[in-house]
């Protein structure tokens, strides 16, 4: 079973084995969602501010899968739902303790969505027709990024919202009929996923040119002209997605 973990380095070691029993002494289980839910409980964590706050997706024991976040204060807390019991999940969290994610709103439909333990779970909504969205990464100024469907559910788009009750705003793919953000740094550049024509992935960067500014067509040829295709490894691997960047700029992904 899947669990959610939690390493703290200890003198530059993040791997300890004092009592040579194969376990790394320094990996601590984040737990379960409620005292009563059983050890086999499943669960991972998805991303860590720089606090040591924690978010992600555990299983409480009716076997539904829940969005939370994880604090050494409070432990693991439930980030409430939009209506179904499961499943939920959280993707990243900012420093301020700000999640986001998603959440199913019936058997058909998940929404993007921000979580703050003062406010609770909000629903951050989806594209015109659409009925999902998921929120993958916020920044220090509230800049969310993600996915969204559009109607019809055949093809995604990777979005972003300015903040809680923005609009949210297409950037748009290469051509093709998938796509989603994964990221974004504290100067808004945004990286992810898009499809060209032929349903090929690559790995993007967005660099807005000016703020708020995440789509700009000047040929008029319906193609974001700020996506910056990455590229690949190899002419023979063409494919390409980016999962995170830093401040500097510097890309991950495969």
């Amino acid at each position: 079973t899947n669990r959610p973990f939690l390493i703290t380095p200890m003198a530059g070691q993040w791997q300890v084995d004092v009592d040579g029993d194969g376990v790394n002494d320094l990996m601590v289980d984040l737990g379960v969602l409620d005292p009563a839910d059983p050890p086999t409980s499943g669960g991972l964590a998805n991303a860590i501010n720089d606090s040591g706050q924690v978010c992600g997706l555990a299983k409480d024991a009716l076997g539904n899968s829940r969005a939370f976040s994880w604090t050494e204060a409070a432990g693991m807390l439930d980030l409430g739902t939009l209506g179904r019991p499961s499943p939920h999940v959280a993707h990243g969290v900012e420093n301020s303790g700000s999640v986001v994610g998603h959440s199913y709103v019936d058997s058909q439909s998940f929404h993007a969505i921000y979580w703050t333990e003062a406010g609770g779970m909000i629903d951050l909504g989806t594209l015109p027709g659409g009925n999902r969205s998921t929120a993958t990464d916020i920044n220090g100024s509230g800049r969310i990024v993600g996915g969204a469907f559009l109607p019809g559910n055949a093809a995604s788009e990777p979005v972003t919202w300015a903040g809680v009750g923005e609009l949210l705003v297409e950037v748009g793919t290469f051509g093709g009929t998938a796509g989603s953000a994964y990221a974004v740094n504290d100067s808004d550049q945004v990286v992810g996923m898009a499809s060209d024509s032929s349903g090929k992935w690559h790995a993007f960067l967005l660099t807005p040119p000016s703020p708020g500014v995440f789509f700009q067509d000047l040929d008029s040829n319906g193609i974001n002209d700020l996506l910056l295709d990455l590229g690949a490894l190899s002419p023979s691997n063409v494919q390409s997605l980016a999962n995170d960047l830093d401040e500097a700029g510097r890309v991950v992904g495969y």
